[in-house]
């Protein structure tokens, strides 16, 4: 797979860096860094693929004091032995 990115968003910065400490070590899910803010966008993220080689993305909206571009919680479970993936 290749040209798709899907993007999850964060509550929060910690929130991402929560994602990325359950990925980093999982040699399915090829982490591609840290989290980090961009020059481009206002947003705190890290980028991994998943098995099937499509890049995902945890994000955070850098929007300002008091702002956020999303209050709802993401849960997300992936089970690579069952080829299953939920997401609440």
């Amino acid at each position: 797979a290749s040209g798709v990115c899907l993007s999850f968003n964060c509550p929060d910065r910690a929130a991402v860096d929560q994602a990325y400490q359950a990925l980093k070590d999982q040699p399915v899910c090829r982490v591609q860094g840290p989290p980090q803010h961009h020059d481009k966008f206002p947003v705190y993220s890290f980028f991994f693929q998943d098995p099937n080689g499509y890049t995902l993305e945890f994000k955070n909206w850098q929007i300002g004091e008091g702002q956020a571009f999303s209050k709802k919680k993401l849960l997300i479970v992936v089970d690579y032995q069952n080829d299953f993936v939920s997401g609440a």
